[in-house]
């Protein structure tokens, strides 16, 4: 499991293989494989494995032009 935390980018959790719980401040979000959910910026949530699990984690970020 990782805690309660949130980040300064948009993120997109991809479930590879096994099954993710994602808790947000309104519902539970199940990610079974094949499975993927994206976050605006600073959204809270914590992420738990259901069983052992791979995910891919993919953050967004502001660059300079």
């Amino acid at each position: 499991s990782i805690a309660k935390h949130r980040a300064n980018e948009s993120a997109a959790i991809h479930t590879v293989s096994g099954h993710v719980r994602l808790r947000l401040p309104d519902r539970t979000v199940e990610l079974p494989p094949g499975h993927l959910l994206a976050l605006e910026p600073g959204l809270q949530h914590d992420v738990e494995a259901a069983v052992d699990s791979a995910f891919v984690l993919t953050l967004g970020w502001h660059g300079r032009q």
